[in-house]
């Protein structure tokens, strides 16, 4: 989990965000497979972190354009349908979804 969170951190700097020490202490990463029951978990993390968490960020996504739909519904599809069903296990959670979709840039868009 350690290296998900150093991209994380990585990922908020490069886009000009530092999080204060107050807000990192506040922050967990933890890594599991979306398109797995119950995230992959364990049944006892699973619902400790049902009974913890208060917001998801889902901005985990396997983008391939030469895959089938088929082939990308288990993390794309399946993995938000088990994201949802953890943020309404045990209490209300907040959740953030980011598609790729909308994370192009201007120079994205017309590189020069």
């Amino acid at each position: 989990a350690e290296a998900s969170k150093n991209r994380f951190l990585q990922a908020l700097a490069e886009a000009g965000l530092r999080p204060d020490d107050q807000q990192l202490q506040r922050l967990h990463v933890i890594n599991c497979d979306v398109g797995a029951e119950r995230l992959g978990l364990s049944v006892q993390d699973f619902e400790d972190l049902s009974h913890r968490v208060t917001h998801i960020f889902h901005v985990a996504a396997r983008v391939n354009h030469a895959e089938s739909y088929a082939d990308l519904k288990k993390d794309n599809v399946v993995g938000v349908v088990h994201l949802l069903e953890f943020a309404v296990k045990n209490k209300l959670k907040h959740f953030h979804f980011v598609s790729t979709y909308g994370l192009t840039t201007p120079d994205m868009v017309n590189p020069e």
